[in-house]
Order: structure tokens, then sequence, then C-alpha cells
């Protein structure tokens, strides 16, 4: 099956918990990994990480209510940091939020989507970058960043640039519609990672070498999770498919 083949039957597939198999190898080779989870809800991911291995997990969720869960579930535990607070490619602090269709967090003033069923009420939440976070926590290693954000994946991505560059975590993303109903270009973000030495990947280690791959069969009605990974990391245990 060619990697585009891969790619669009994961269209209609819904991820679970077999589906991350790659990404639990991954921290079960690096004993005392650390991971930033973005986009944690109530931190389902979280425990996974933790149950492979992790011995440190930085989340960054911004919705109250899955925050306070959030925090609650792990306020006993050392080896999480939770954050209420969103990453995006820049510090700033957003008023008048509301949970969106899909989960997207926005005024819906200022973009037409409808008020999801979770939805209760307008709230503020700060925002910061990966860079700046690592930088101001000294972090100096870091395994993997999960990315899952509804939308704002390429501002998040903009901001880890110099995370990227240096880290070189594994990074498991989302890849969705919601970006283009945000204003956003899918297509630089995709760019960015190859320009940066990372090839996407499907959740059964088909590495895309070609971008134009994925920007071909990408999801424009619905969304997948992929693994974008350092290329000095893909070797025979990450089968390459031209």
């Amino acid at each position: 099956m060619t990697p585009l083949e891969q790619i669009r039957q994961l269209v209609n597939t819904t991820l679970v918990r077999s589906h991350i198999n790659v990404v639990e190898d991954w921290l079960r080779q690096r004993p005392g990994s650390m991971v930033i989870d973005i986009g944690a809800n109530t931190g389902g991911f979280v425990q996974a990480w933790l149950d492979n291995g992790a011995s440190v997990v930085h989340a960054f969720e911004p919705v109250p209510q899955w925050f306070s869960r959030l925090d609650h579930r792990f306020q006993h535990d050392s080896r999480v940091f939770a954050n209420r607070v969103a990453i995006s490619d820049k510090i700033s602090t957003v008023t008048g939020a509301q949970i969106l269709g899909c989960h997207t967090l926005a005024d819906p003033a200022k973009v037409k989507m409808d008020v999801a069923l979770e939805d209760t009420g307008a709230f503020d939440f700060d925002t910061t970058t990966v860079d700046v976070y690592v930088k101001n926590n000294a972090i100096t290693k870091l395994d993997l960043i999960k990315l899952d954000v509804d939308g704002y994946e390429p501002q998040a991505v903009r901001g880890m640039r110099h995370t990227l560059s240096y880290l070189r975590p594994l990074l498991m993303i989302e890849l969705s519609f919601l970006p283009i109903r945000l204003g956003e270009s899918v297509e630089r973000m995709i760019m960015q990672l190859y320009d940066q030495d990372y090839k996407l990947c499907t959740m059964d280690r088909e590495v895309c070498d070609d971008p134009l791959i994925v920007l071909e069969a990408f999801p424009w009605r619905t969304s997948f999770d992929m693994v974008a990974v350092p290329v000095e990391h893909i070797t025979l245990g990450w089968p390459r498919i031209r």
C-alpha cells in the first residue's frame, strides 16, 4: 500500500489505542523520556505517556472545565506539570473565546462556526510558545511533542521552530481542515517540518519522503493523526515507501 493509499485509508478510520503503538514504542525505547502534550484535554494521552515510561509530562489545556479535570486527575503526580495555557506562535491573551464545533476555541462573532454542545460560555486564556516555555523551564531534553489543538496547529508549529531544530523530538500531530477555517496555511506548516529535516509518517510507520504526497491526500473534510519524524531517526525500523 502506498503512502497516498494509507493516508486516504486513515481518513475513514478513528484514532484508537492500537494506532499510537508507534509513539509508545518510541517512548519505551527512551526510559525517563520528556513529553510535551499540547491540547491535553482531561489527560487521556498524558496517562498513556506515563504508562509508557515518561518521567515528565508538561501538559497544556486552556479550556477551564477540561483543565480542572486534568489538574485534579494528576494533582498528586509530581511527573505532571499542568498548564492552563494555550500554545501558539506568540505570547498573548485571548478574550471571549468559546468552544466551537470540532472543539475549536474562538470568538463565534469572528469565526463562523457553530458553538459546540460542550460550550459553557466565554472565557479568557493566555498563550505562549513551545520555544519560550522550553527556554523558561530550562528543558534540554525532549522526546515527544503531541499536538492536537483543533485548527491552531500551524501557529503552534511556528512557535516551536527552535525546539524542533535543537531538541529533535518526535511530533505527533493532528492534520485537519480546521486551520483553513481560521485563515491558516496547512501547506506552509507541512513545508516547515520538511525544511527542518522532519518527514511525516503514518501511524503504520510508512514514511512520506515527499511532502506533496501528504498535501495531495490531505483531509480537507475530516482529520487524522500523523507523526513527524526527525530524518536522523528514519532507519530500517521506519521503512520508506517512495
